[in-house]
């Protein structure tokens, strides 16, 4: 990880008496970056008179603290004066009804959400805006990044009901289809021109709009949002080619955008992160991070990311009231760098002392006094930047791979009639990741657009599709040709359930995989109670369990409730594995221990786990992961646990070499050759390095 670094003012708070003293503080306790929010319309007060000297004082106390920042450009805190010269364009609501724009979180000061990036007003008042920062602060020497779209707002790709919006929705449509004719043979309808196709919420499920529109629907939102972003850098890059464009989004799993587009239009992509135990669940916090953390990096090309916010200090409302602690601060900053983080941003450095979000998320307690949180800051900051080799250099190949494909969830939130509420590909998911730590391995995410561009991930022995409902032939061929070398492959309920044009497969799954694998479903069996009849593994199934037609050279590895459960292909060098039950959803209700057949199959692989957590099936909420240089290995472990646990790290397939401490507060013991036992505190992080001779 390159740099700390806080979000320090957004008008008005914190006030200007703190700041000089307060960026002397920052930097004294190695937090290197500030983050500063510009909004349009606390520097436009009077329509064509902009005012910027409060932020030319924050930018040079900056530079003579010596920290860099980063200016997040606010748009959509609009000027009153343009909001009353546009009242008839303020978003409107399905019932006409207009949104009042009096401002929430993020926009205390008001106008949020202001007029919509669909508008054309917007888009020219806008670029004037954006013009006049640029060009104001560029020169400025402490100015490091331009951030253009906080979280891609609004949220859930908001719009209006307006004929702006409407016509842009006709428009994409036809771009999409060319001819009506083609839109009507796709879609099954019977439409005369582009202009008769209305706007609707895709989103709300009183619509009963077919699915298959649905889809197109996310997928016009998801291609609105990158436009707005690609218009807003071409701002940016108009008056300053010298500073890079930072980009993140509100989380990278459950938004309608599709991260990978957008993360291509910036030189940084990243992600906000408020995953608390009120959120997640007890102790599931850390697992709830780790998991947005592996999608944004699977987002970002070259897996480049950076956390653009995360909370250090206390939460509440959406996420709970919660106090980290200086442990839980320390442990978030190596999870981070576990994923190869380029820098991690708390948000934010004092309490908010304003609107909606007051006074919560300060790093500094309510008197404004450094504590304990931030030596924690301070102790990460100086093993960042002492030993950089060790993290710059970090190379994460993780043994198993599983797939995430966004278009998944908008499949079942298209499909209301047969998802049943807690049974999701983002659950099942979940299971398979928790599983893949739990068997003291590490796992990453894939979106299905980087299987589709780059095949299977380098140091892959393992790939999991988990619920995947589309066909993917490019994607499945990539998985094929790779199996075929000698990799392993495993199949879940429901994967290749529809084709490209969300039509249900002539056969399940689909041709591709149902020729590979050789089964066929023939009906799926709804069962109260999904349990294994092997004393090997005792694998739970939750909610229902597929009847197969099954080819002659299938292995039929394991039953449940007398059916078959997991069932195996010989594919080239490799193996295809098909599972007829939601194992992974099992494992995350603690029915089963999918996580000690995970562990056999890994070492069958040729990947045996380096961390045994010593308790099979459990716990949950440790996670380690390691990376490698030339030098040696890299191991980051978090215990997200309210116990400390004892951990044994087993070096024995990789060359002679030594355990060192990285964290100051760990301790390891050597119990046989090449082989560790630790105390994994409770909510706390370490780092250890295991050095070659």
């Amino acid at each position: 990880m390159k740099r700390i670094g806080v979000q320090y003012y957004r008008p008005p708070h914190p006030r200007p008496e703190y700041w000089e003293k307060d960026l002397q503080t920052l930097k004294a306790y190695g937090i290197t970056c500030i983050r500063l929010w510009v909004y349009w319309r606390t520097t436009e007060v009077n329509k064509g008179a902009f005012v910027w000297s409060d932020y030319d004082q924050v930018l040079d106390l900056a530079s003579r603290s010596g920290l860099d920042v980063i200016l997040q450009l606010v748009p959509e805190c609009q000027p009153q004066w343009f909001l009353e010269e546009n009242r008839s364009l303020w978003p409107k609501a399905k019932d006409g009804s207009a949104n009042p724009c009096l401002g929430n979180g993020m926009c205390a000061v008001g106008s949020y959400p202001g007029i919509l990036f669909d508008q054309p007003v917007f888009l020219a008042e806008s670029q004037r805006f954006m013009a006049a920062a640029v060009s104001h602060f560029a020169p400025h020497p402490a100015v490091s990044a331009w951030d253009p779209f906080n979280e891609i707002m609004p949220h859930s790709g908001y719009f209006s009901f307006d004929e702006v919006t409407e016509k842009r929705w006709q428009n994409w449509v036809e771009r999409k289809f060319h001819t009506i004719e083609k839109f009507n043979a796709e879609s099954a309808m019977h439409f005369q021109r582009f202009d008769q196709l209305p706007l609707f919420d895709g989103r709300d499920a009183s619509n009963h709009v077919p699915g298959w529109l649905i889809l197109r629907f996310y997928e016009f939102l998801a291609e609105r949002s990158v436009e707005e972003l690609r218009r807003r850098v071409g701002i940016i890059r108009s008056y300053d080619f010298a500073h890079p464009i930072y980009g993140h989004t509100h989380s990278s799993i459950s938004n309608t955008n599709n991260d990978w587009y957008l993360s291509r239009e910036v030189d940084c992509w990243g992600t906000s992160q408020y995953c608390t135990e009120h959120v997640s669940g007890v102790g599931r916090d850390y697992l709830a991070a780790a998991l947005e953390y592996s999608s944004v990096r699977s987002s970002a090309p070259g897996g480049t990311w950076w956390l653009a916010e995360h909370s250090g200090g206390q939460t509440y409302y959406l996420y709970g009231h919660f106090q980290p602690s200086p442990s839980d601060v320390r442990a978030h900053l190596i999870l981070a760098s576990a994923f190869g983080a380029e820098s991690a941003f708390f948000w934010q450095y004092r309490a908010e002392s304003f609107g909606q979000e007051s006074p919560g998320w300060g790093l500094l307690p309510f008197d404004g006094q450094p504590d304990g949180q931030m030596d924690s800051v301070a102790e990460m900051a100086e093993i960042f930047s002492s030993q950089p080799a060790l993290f710059e250099k970090a190379e994460f190949r993780a043994p198993v791979t599983i797939l995430y494909d966004r278009r998944t969830s908008q499949y079942e939130s298209a499909a209301k009639s047969w998802v049943q509420p807690s049974v999701s590909a983002q659950e099942e998911m979940t299971g398979w990741f928790e599983a893949a730590y739990s068997a003291g391995s590490h796992a990453d995410l894939q979106r299905i657009e980087g299987l589709e561009t780059d095949g299977v991930p380098q140091g892959c022995q393992i790939y999991v599709l988990p619920m995947h409902l589309q066909c993917s032939s490019l994607g499945y061929q990539h998985l094929l040709d790779w199996v075929q070398e000698g990799g392993r492959l495993i199949i879940t309920p429901y994967s290749a359930h529809f084709d490209d044009r969300a039509r249900l497969c002539d056969s399940i799954p689909g041709s591709v995989l149902a020729d590979a694998m050789a089964v066929k479903v023939r009906r799926r069996h709804f069962e109260s109670q999904i349990t294994c009849d092997s004393t090997d593994y005792s694998i739970g199934g939750h909610w229902l369990i597929e009847e197969l037609r099954i080819g002659d050279d299938v292995e039929v590895l394991l039953t449940a409730n007398a059916r078959p459960l997991l069932l195996r292909r010989k594919y080239g060098l490799g193996e295809i594995f098909y599972f007829t039950s939601l194992v992974g959803t099992a494992f995350t209700k603690q029915q089963g221990d999918l996580s000690a057949w995970l562990r056999h199959t890994l070492r069958v692989s040729g990947s045996p786990a380096i961390v045994d957590l010593g308790q099979d099936g459990a716990p949950h909420s440790i996670l380690a992961r390691h990376s490698l240089t030339p030098e040696g290995i890299t191991i980051y472990l978090v215990n997200g646990e309210r116990v400390d646990r004892k951990i044994t790290l087993d070096f024995t397939p990789f060359p002679s070499g030594v355990l060192e401490s990285i964290t100051p507060h760990t301790s390891s013991e050597c119990i046989a050759d090449a082989t560790y036992r630790i105390n994994a505190p409770a909510r706390d992080g370490l780092i250890l390095f295991y050095r070659y001779h």
